[in-house]
């Protein structure tokens, strides 16, 4: 199944501050908030950036959490934070 990734900051959140279209360095500068995959097939296309922080988490409720308290940035399935 395929699940559409939207990365999302609060928004207060540097990266909203910039006015223009995000690009790959922009994210390197912040924590990426990554949920863990645990699953026996673990897919080899996860979405991440080369950060110099990032947070692992087991949860996806816990990186909307972590989001929403400004820790970072996230690439969240849309249908959790529509």
């Amino acid at each position: 199944m395929r699940i559409r990734l939207i990365a999302v900051a609060h928004a207060n959140h540097p990266l909203h501050h910039l006015g223009r279209n995000l690009t790959y360095w922009d994210l390197r500068a912040y924590c990426h908030l990554v949920v863990r995959d645990s699953g026996a097939k673990r897919d080899q296309h996860v979405v991440t950036v080369e950060v110099d922080q990032r947070w692992t988490v087991s949860q996806v409720a816990t990186s909307i959490q972590a989001v929403c308290m400004g820790y970072g940035f996230a690439w969240l399935p849309e249908e959790h934070i529509r």
